[in-house]
């Protein structure tokens, strides 16, 4: 039981040093263009891995839309939300946050798909809804609504969230069909495809990328895949 808390442990670290990464690279990069860098970066890792374990990446042509809405919900919309919310918002109170994605696409699913929830699951999601509460009524307040972009970071959040329950039930079908290394990678694929075209509509301060906006994107595309 303690390795396992141990190897949860281990995992959840690098995603929470994610968020700070991307405060750093949000400085220089747009939401969109931060979101296609690193994801180009892992797509050519992950092309990479695909070549020289020689897997196999073949999909159905009638699946080809159910993998474009896994990029274009899961990766370009996703993303669009969180580094623009990470932008307003402190990386701590982002990733406390969209820690609650888990909960919120167990009650989704019960909504929609009529999956039955036990008791602790119910008390999760209270939980869960009553530490987001804290954590946003502890920055905002009522007379601080409409002053600042605090709330537009924690609404950037809850789009995140949105989106990513959007593309986990939407893209379920995927899951009994392929395995999660292709579904990886045409998400990569698509996700990047569908990222690119903001790069030329977006607000970017190339002038300011340096060694150090540099550093956080290659340690978001290497190491951070996903949120």
């Amino acid at each position: 039981m303690k390795k396992g808390y141990f190897a949860i442990a281990i995992a959840v670290l690098p995603w929470g040093f994610s968020f700070l990464n991307t405060k750093i690279a949000i400085q220089a990069l747009g939401a969109m263009t931060l979101c296609f860098s690193r994801f180009l970066i892992a797509l050519v890792i992950i092309s990479i891995v695909a070549f020289i374990t020689k897997k196999d990446l073949k999909i159905k042509n009638e699946d080809i839309k159910y993998f474009l809405l896994a990029g274009g919900v899961g990766i370009t919309v996703y993303f669009y939300f969180e580094n623009n919310g990470v932008k307003y918002i402190d990386p701590s109170a982002a990733s406390l946050i969209l820690a609650s994605m888990p909960i919120a696409t167990i009650f989704s699913e019960a909504l929609f798909d009529g999956r039955k929830l036990d008791k602790k699951m119910i008390l999760g999601g209270l939980i869960s809804l009553i530490g987001v509460g804290i954590i946003i009524g502890g920055d905002i307040s009522l007379n601080s609504l409409f002053v600042g972009d605090a709330l537009k970071g924690y609404l950037m959040m809850f789009g995140a969230i949105l989106s990513w329950v959007v593309y986990a039930l939407s893209t379920k079908v995927l899951f009994k069909k392929y395995s999660q290394f292709t579904i990886v990678f045409y998400q990569f694929l698509f996700g990047v495809i569908l990222a690119f075209p903001f790069i030329f509509i977006e607000k970017n301060s190339f002038e300011l990328v340096n060694s150090v906006i540099v550093f956080n994107v290659l340690m978001l595309g290497v190491f951070f895949y996903c949120p």
